[in-house]
């Protein structure tokens, strides 16, 4: 018991009635009496007509898929057309070359193989390019030629590198003629 002059701790109540907390709002029904319904299936995706409005972005896509192809194809062009000047100037280089050896032959032949290679790849992407991809009919056709447009792109990369290693391990001295070098020896 507190004394007489400790401050008291709790007010003394006069009816001593605790406060009761009101009832939660999910048991205040019986859940026996409660009736249930069997669960609805989503609506198909592959059935065409049917009623998907229970998903609403998917009448909202407006996706211009030949848009997206068309662009994609473009860009890659536009590489390949940076790519072919580049081996324009090495063909140009190598041609204006006076030294012709085994090297030098293999750089001719891998240089002409990518420009063919180039020429016949851009003649696949305008293919693809024009291509309808939304058409079920020509989507396996398209895919086909979008891979076989990859594999040539590979090829044309790894023949690019080995151009370039062949074309770094040739001498300077072997764009002169022989008069020119005769005087570059004599002077060394």
């Amino acid at each position: 018991m507190a004394s007489k002059f400790s401050p008291r701790m709790y007010p003394e109540t006069e009816d001593n009635i605790r406060p009761v907390p009101p009832v939660r709002a999910e048991f205040q029904y019986n859940s026996q009496e409660e009736q249930l319904l069997p669960p609805t299936a989503p609506p198909r995706m592959d059935v065409q007509g049917q009623d998907n409005s229970s998903r609403p972005h998917q009448n909202e896509c407006h996706c211009k898929y030949n848009r997206y192809a068309t662009t994609k194809t473009i860009g890659q062009g536009f590489f390949e057309l940076a790519l072919i000047t580049s081996n324009a100037m090495q063909l140009r280089t190598l041609l204006t070359q006076k030294q012709r050896d085994g090297i030098w032959i293999a750089s001719l032949v891998l240089v002409c193989l990518s420009i063919l290679a180039q020429i016949g790849l851009t003649y696949l992407l305008i293919i693809i390019g024009k291509g309808d991809i939304e058409n079920p009919d020509k989507q396996t056709k398209l895919e086909k030629y979008n891979y076989l447009a990859l594999f040539i792109t590979i090829l044309i990369s790894i023949m690019n590198v080995i151009i370039n290693v062949f074309m770094s391990t040739t001498s300077p001295t072997s764009y002169l003629d022989a008069h020119s070098l005769e005087i570059l020896n004599k002077q060394a």
